[in-house]
């Protein structure tokens, strides 16, 4: 993970913003005194912010888990996708 200084990315914000929606990948920003704050791109939070609310609920991180075993195990069956009844 890249990380520079605040006034590193001050001065190149809008590069450090095409770079993190570009790569998908976070910049950290440290300050002189230790502070430190991530950038992300919109989308990786929004992902990463569903992906942490799904998981807030045991019974539902349950049957997602169990559903990612089933498929590593190859235990999955494929159904046509009808839009016409969504």
């Amino acid at each position: 993970m890249t990380a520079v200084s605040l006034a590193t990315a001050r001065a190149t914000l809008s590069e450090l913003l095409d770079k993190v929606t570009r790569e998908h990948e976070p910049i950290i920003i440290r300050e002189g005194d230790g502070k430190a704050a991530v950038l992300v791109s919109l989308e990786d939070y929004e992902e990463q912010d569903e992906t942490a609310y799904l998981m807030s609920d045991p019974a539902t991180a349950a049957k997602l888990m169990r559903g990612l075993e089933q498929s590593r195990a190859g235990q999955t069956q494929e159904y046509p996708l009808n839009l016409d009844e969504a």
